[in-house]
């Protein structure tokens, strides 16, 4: 679902008649309204469904905050989620994740999450955190239709989501630490 951020300068009002037209600032800045002789509503309708689908509106077309974390002697990008909107998208939807590249999962207060992989292209390896600890590690999750779901044995404040294998290259397992700005 495409969330857009409210915009004064195209927000609109209802006027006596049974119409909508722009707020009377736009009128002179050249944006058209929706009276009769202007374009129709519908037509503005599937002008901003299809602007909507070919600007990529999407959770994606958000930036998300990048962190780099260091494992080992290996750097890891990844991208940082910290919002519920966010967290639901994951990495649902993307192609591929590099061995390099990840997505680290923060949260505010501790609990015990559940994943899913509804939506998934390929599979991951699903890393726990506790205070900069790995606590468990999900080897080689497959992608599937979200049947299946994953959860710690115990809280975690933090989860990190690698490509299959990745864990296991850079050595992980519970007791590894990884260093990461909440």
């Amino acid at each position: 679902m495409c969330h857009l951020e409210r915009n004064q300068n195209y927000a609109l009002k209802r006027t006596g008649r049974s119409e909508i037209s722009p707020i009377p600032s736009l009128q002179k800045r050249g944006v058209p309204s929706f009276r009769k002789g202007g374009l129709g509503r519908i037509s503005w309708l599937v002008a901003f469904f299809v602007a909507s689908i070919f600007t990529g509106c999407s959770e994606r077309s958000v930036t998300l905050e990048r962190q780099t974390l260091q494992v080992g002697n290996a750097g890891i990008s990844v991208e940082v989620v910290r919002t519920p909107e966010q967290m639901s998208k994951g990495l649902a939807g993307r192609e591929r994740l590099n061995m390099d590249e990840g997505m680290l999962f923060v949260y505010e207060e501790p609990l015990q999450p559940s994943f899913w992989m509804k939506g998934m292209n390929f599979p991951i390896d699903i890393v726990w955190l506790w205070g900069g600890q790995v606590v468990g590690i999900e080897h080689r999750v497959p992608a599937d239709d979200g049947v299946r779901h994953y959860q710690p044995k115990s809280v975690v404040d933090a989860v990190l989501e690698l490509a299959a294998g990745a864990a296991a290259n850079l050595g992980l397992r519970p007791g590894s630490s990884i260093n990461y700005r909440r």
